[in-house]
């Protein structure tokens, strides 16, 4: 084992110089130790900065990610409601087309139905009239009185009809007009031109046209 003998200094009170005898092989042991240590540590400081680093970067992925999808799932949720919307917006746009579409039909259908149905309710009406009229003609002397009520007041009025009504009417027609002679005058005149089953009544100021096919057209004019 090399050694090597080195002077130390004097001690307080010692008047003989002291030695020392130092061992490199176990001071090379030690510093070997020293520098094991500091590798170690150092290693380990490597070690923790490594794994903070990486905790750093996962937390930063973590983060990335979470921003990501739910930057994504923003995204996601406005591309669908916007989805939604134009499918929104093009339903009401077909129901408002389907909705004009349907108006447009009825219109369509009621005109026609007014063009077909009216006439044909008109003909069935007067083919009723008329033959209730034939199975009691006093009805025209029901429309008699009602027209003379229309023109109270007037002094003179000329009843037009048919003669073969003045001839089935008879002597209802007679007794009739004497009733009404007391509040105002009438003249009877018997009129071929006169739609039988139907009377006219003038007076200086208007004319009252009972006949059938008058008061159909009226009625007619009245549904359409």
């Amino acid at each position: 084992m090399a050694t090597v003998l080195k002077g130390k200094y004097f001690s307080e009170g010692v008047n003989r110089g002291q030695t020392e005898i130092f061992n490199f092989e176990d001071v090379a042991n030690r510093a070997r130790e020293y520098l094991q240590t500091v590798r170690e540590q150092a290693d380990a400081i490597l070690a923790t900065a490594r794994q903070e680093s990486n905790d750093i970067r996962q937390s930063a992925m973590k983060t990335a990610i979470a921003d990501g999808q739910q930057s994504l799932a923003s995204s996601a949720q406005s591309m669908a409601d916007n989805i939604a919307n134009q499918r929104i917006a093009a339903a009401t746009q077909n129901i408002q087309t389907l909705g004009d579409q349907l108006e447009q039909a009825t219109h369509q259908w009621l005109r026609q139905w007014q063009h077909e149905t009216i006439p044909l309710a008109i003909a069935i009406a007067e083919r009723l009239v008329r033959r209730q009229i034939d199975a009691d003609p006093s009805i025209l002397l029901q429309w008699l009185q009602d027209s003379v009520r229309l023109v109270q007041g007037t002094h003179q009025i000329s009843l037009r009809i048919h003669p073969s009504d003045i001839e089935i009417l008879g002597q209802s027609l007679e007794s009739t007009l004497e009733q009404l002679r007391t509040q105002v005058a009438i003249t009877l005149v018997p009129d071929e031109s006169v739609q039988p089953r139907g009377l006219i009544l003038q007076t200086s100021e208007s004319t009252i046209d009972q006949q059938m096919q008058t008061q159909l057209d009226r009625l007619k004019e009245e549904l359409q």
